[in-house]
């Protein structure tokens, strides 16, 4: 059985619906998907076409967990945004097959470890600051995920001081590009786009280590950007890849100074 079900209603509406006996409001698509599964019970599997980011966002997470209890969820193909005449979507073929076992495959096997033997403090950032309002007549670099591309960060002068994040950064695009050849190090203060995240380390050396490791484990944080609109990674996916290879992650906010480090003795 194929499903191509609604992706969206005009207004950005929900759909309710009653899991374990709350009652939710999740997209259109995910509400589709779990009234099949309960109204054919003896369902040994179907597959469904779906806006990406419905596999990924935080409103829908109940109808998946529930889902995984009983079913394996594969996204199988990437559909190209335009590959629907007269709509831009991002979407994905997806299969989901009931099993009495489910496998299923960990990060680790792409994911490179954090470095021992030194402090592994790593602060997340995420960058504020919108393009169309960066330029303050400040004297501070602002850095969009287009200055990502070149081998040196300069950023654009005209940022707010009051608007900066200091410390030694790792920047690499939230929104739109993946982060293959997109990760730097650049040391602050600068203001920092709201396409763009920052990993905060306590020295330059860690940073250093840093920039290594998301390089090494650049197949991990490509994997973690979805979207059914532009594709972008989330503080939450991106603090979870860093505990799962050893770093000591904590999400802060922009223009903030650094703070203690959590690191054991």
């Amino acid at each position: 059985m194929l499903l191509n079900p609604p992706y969206s209603f005009r207004g950005g509406s929900g759909v309710a619906i009653e899991l374990a006996g709350t009652r939710l409001s999740v997209s259109p698509a995910a509400a589709f998907v779990w009234r099949v599964i309960e109204e054919l019970p003896n369902l040994s599997g179907i597959a469904a076409i779906l806006p990406e980011g419905v596999l990924h966002n935080i409103r829908d997470r109940p109808v998946w967990a529930a889902i995984e209890r009983e079913f394996a969820v594969s996204a199988r193909v990437s559909l190209g945004a335009r590959s629907f005449r007269g709509a831009v979507v991002n979407a994905v073929l997806v299969t989901i097959d009931r099993t009495d076992s489910l496998v299923k495959a960990g990060r680790s096997a792409h994911l490179g470890r954090a470095p021992l033997g030194v402090c592994n403090c790593v602060e997340i950032v995420r960058g504020r600051v919108p393009v169309r309002v960066a330029d303050q007549g400040g004297d501070t670099p602002f850095i969009h995920s287009t200055d990502l591309a070149g081998a040196v960060v300069l950023g654009k002068t005209g940022g707010n001081r009051a608007l900066a994040t200091p410390g030694h950064l790792v920047l690499f695009p939230r929104v739109g590009p993946r982060s293959a050849g997109r990760t730097r190090m650049v040391d602050g203060p600068v203001v920092l786009s709201d396409c763009v995240m920052a990993l905060r380390l306590r020295d330059r050396n860690s940073a250093i280590r840093m920039l290594e490791w998301l390089r090494a484990s650049s197949d991990a944080l490509d994997s973690e950007y979805h979207g059914t609109g532009a594709r972008h990674i989330t503080v939450e996916a991106v603090g979870t890849l860093l505990r799962a290879a050893g770093w000591n992650a904590k999400h802060v906010r922009a223009s903030t100074a650094i703070s203690a480090c959590d690191c054991a003795p």
